[in-house]
């Protein structure tokens, strides 16, 4: 009987640190995905950037995209 308190005790403490994690880990990624698709910014456009150039140019072009959404 107590094996199975225990166990379940310890499960529930799993689930707990996991849930603390998907709310750390998924806050951040809803908010950039919800602040991209406010702006019109397709991320699938920007990750086709760092594909087919170079990691500078990349990024020089995804900062000019952005600016671009923001009307900058």
């Amino acid at each position: 009987m107590d094996k199975t308190i225990s166990k379940a005790m310890n499960h529930w403490r799993l689930k707990r640190r996991l849930s603390r994690f998907n709310q750390w880990f998924m806050g951040p990624v809803f908010f950039v995905t919800l602040f991209s698709l406010i702006l019109g910014v397709h991320t699938t456009e920007l990750s086709t950037h760092y594909q087919d150039y170079d990691f500078w140019v990349a990024t020089k072009m995804t900062i000019h995209v952005i600016a671009q959404s923001l009307g900058w």
